[in-house]
């Protein structure tokens, strides 16, 4: 969720029909871009909003919509959604390193103790 960043799932395949969505960062929110060609359209398109983020106001092809929830439910012809907001407080930083990071103290914190008593289960 760093300004500048993208995430795009492109022609993805789905019993509807193939899924693009682009999701692009900015420094109050984020974008979600919307290019579907469903063979059979689903009731509703569904976003969900990140545990972390604390969505403030959103919009779907310039029409305000509530979350609920959690998540956004769209007409399935939505192609532009924007979401303002931030990061909830007190959310750590999310990345791949500072995941591997908690990974590996926590597999000392469990080696350690199985050096100490020889148990693999606490």
């Amino acid at each position: 969720m760093q300004p500048g960043k993208t995430l795009a799932a492109v022609n993805e395949p789905t019993v509807f029909g193939p899924v693009t969505a682009i999701l692009r960062t900015n420094s109050d929110g984020w974008d979600v871009e919307l290019s579907n060609h469903f063979r059979q359209a689903p009731a509703h398109v569904i976003i969900r909003i990140p545990w972390f983020y604390e969505a403030q106001q959103a919009e779907a092809d310039g029409q305000r919509v509530q979350a609920k929830e959690g998540e956004l439910i769209l007409a399935p012809g939505t192609h532009e959604v924007r979401v303002k907001g931030r990061m909830k407080p007190g959310v750590s930083p999310l990345s791949f390193e500072h995941a591997v990071d908690n990974y590996k103290a926590e597999y000392k914190k469990r080696y350690q103790e199985f050096l100490r008593t020889g148990l693999t289960h606490p």
